[in-house]
């Protein structure tokens, strides 16, 4: 987690306390009696929170940007094992049952390459994620 959330940088830490100082001033100040002053505090103010949201935004880009990589590559990588399950194992049963157990999508269920009766990794591997997502769905 703190990779995809990195702690604060000194120049946000800087600008936070700059804006609370400001702010704090702002508040001591009468507009109406002091208005010049109560306005060039109020650009400052501006300015800096300005500032602060432009790199509070660039960060969040970095972190999305992060995340997205995260994504791809765990994709990826389950990808890939799932495919060589499939490419070494798809003609031998994860599950072996009577042919009768499973009688009307025993065939299916088998495809490709297994005997009747039993479940390939193909198939196990669509009815998992199948399971996880709905699972997934449901709870959150």
């Amino acid at each position: 987690m703190r990779l995809l959330r990195p702690a604060e940088s000194s120049t946000q830490a800087r600008l936070r306390g700059d804006i609370r100082e400001h702010k704090r001033r702002l508040a001591a100040v009468s507009m109406t009696d002091e208005f010049p002053v109560y306005a060039r505090i109020e650009r400052q103010l501006n300015r800096l929170q300005a500032e602060h949201n432009a790199l509070a935004s660039q960060t969040r880009t970095n972190e999305l940007k992060m995340r997205v990589l995260i994504t791809t590559i765990t994709h990826s990588v389950t990808g890939v094992a799932m495919l060589y399950v499939v490419w070494a194992y798809g003609s031998q049963p994860v599950v072996q049952l009577p042919p009768a157990a499973l009688f009307p999508l025993g065939y299916l269920l088998a495809v490709p390459g297994c005997a009747l009766g039993g479940i390939s990794a193909a198939s196990w591997i669509i009815i998992s994620t199948s399971v996880v997502r709905r699972t997934m769905t449901a709870v959150l």
